[in-house]
């Protein structure tokens, strides 16, 4: 769990019973997720499905953004941490843990489900809380690159289509920081995401539209970016700019 979050009452019960039923090594449940917008507490039910997937399926997903890859909310068998070389969280690593973590946890199950209980609530209410604090923080965001680079090196002998998946995670999150820190005026942390996103393989740059080669060469230039990008807020210049924008 979380520091902030809280289960259900009948949580483990959940848990326990979908176990004792299917024989799962993961059992995960669904929650509900507290958030502020406009001003008051928002809950919504978010509904994890995973019945009837095998755990290559879900491994795929999680690497994709297609499945939720919290460590929280599941019940997992402890010989799956022991017995594949004693998985744990790398120390240093805060924010991105479970990205390292729950994929490998997946990988050496042998049977993944879900139970049909609500079970978990997800506090984002927090503006102190990691994830709130992600887009202004430089020292989480390299915790979540390290992470992704950790599953990349991870899955690089194993099965392609994971390899694939974890390919494109890495460049989607590369790209998603880049342009954070392009967002927030951080020249240098953007120079520095730039040379890292420079070193990954580039046939998954075209997820990112990279393999656009003018595109590419524009955004290598951070003040010419900069400017294009600040230009093309203004109406009647983007009406100019459109015209141009064939050859970007």
């Amino acid at each position: 769990m979380d520091s902030d979050d809280w289960l259900e009452p009948n949580a483990i019960e959940s848990f326990v019973k979908e176990q004792m039923e299917t024989d799962a090594d993961i059992v995960t449940g669904s929650f509900y997720k507290h958030e502020i917008k406009n001003g008051r507490e928002v809950i919504s039910e978010v509904i994890t499905t995973l019945k009837g997937k095998n755990r290559e399926e879900t491994l795929k997903n999680m690497l994709e953004f297609c499945s939720v890859v919290t460590i929280w909310n599941r019940l997992i068998r402890k010989s799956v941490y022991l017995n594949n070389n004693n998985i744990k969280c790398i120390e240093g690593i805060d924010a991105g843990e479970d990205l390292m973590t729950t994929p490998r946890l997946v990988y050496y199950s042998k049977k993944v489900t879900t139970c049909d209980a609500i079970t978990y609530h997800y506090n984002r209410t927090n503006d102190k809380s990691y994830v709130n604090l992600f887009p202004s923080s430089w020292e989480m965001q390299l915790q979540l690159i390290n992470a992704s680079l950790l599953n990349v090196t991870f899955l690089k002998d194993k099965e392609f289509y994971l390899q694939e998946a974890t390919n494109i995670q890495l460049v989607k999150r590369l790209k998603r920081i880049l342009d954070i820190n392009f967002k927030n005026h951080c020249r240098h942390r953007y120079k520095s995401i730039l040379d890292i996103l420079d070193n990954t393989d580039s046939k998954y740059w075209k997820h990112i539209g990279w393999d656009n080669y003018k595109k590419r060469q524009l955004e290598h230039h951070y003040l010419f970016f900069y400017t294009y990008r600040f230009l093309n807020t203004h109406p009647q210049i983007r009406k100019i700019i459109n015209i141009f924008k064939p050859f970007f």
